[in-house]
């Protein structure tokens, strides 16, 4: 995934052990649009791919709450992005990793130690 980091903070949270993604700090990312709210972005998401979160489970969160998206949300928005900044992200996933899954049945990183990855994702942030 070489080149494919971004100067842009994506709050994580962990809910019932899984990360979800602040919606504003994704659509920010990706160079989506948030004059009429993240609602735009994420309302064609399925019910269970997106969740309100509120300031006590998320630190610096101001308000009444925000959006949250879970991981697969969070790919369907990028891959679902025209941004270029959601460009390379699309490249790797459909011309590395699912090429890779397709002919050998998963995907490590490159330099990676295979004995050692665990499968699932780790999120680092806050839990609730």
């Amino acid at each position: 995934m070489d080149g494919l980091e971004t100067t842009h903070k994506v709050r994580v949270v962990t809910l019932d052990g899984a990360p979800w993604f602040l919606a504003t700090d994704v659509c920010a990312a990706l160079g989506l649009g948030l004059e009429k709210g993240t609602n735009t972005h994420t309302r064609k998401l399925d019910a269970d791919e997106r969740r309100g979160v509120t300031p006590s489970q998320v630190r610096g969160l101001r308000g009444l709450g925000a959006t949250a998206v879970s991981e697969s949300g969070l790919y369907k928005l990028i891959l679902r992005s025209d941004a270029p900044t959601a460009a390379p992200f699309k490249d790797w996933v459909t011309r590395e990793v699912l090429p890779a899954i397709r002919k050998t049945g998963g995907y490590v990183l490159a330099g990676a130690d295979p004995a050692t990855v665990e499968v699932g994702a780790t999120a680092t942030g806050e839990t609730g």
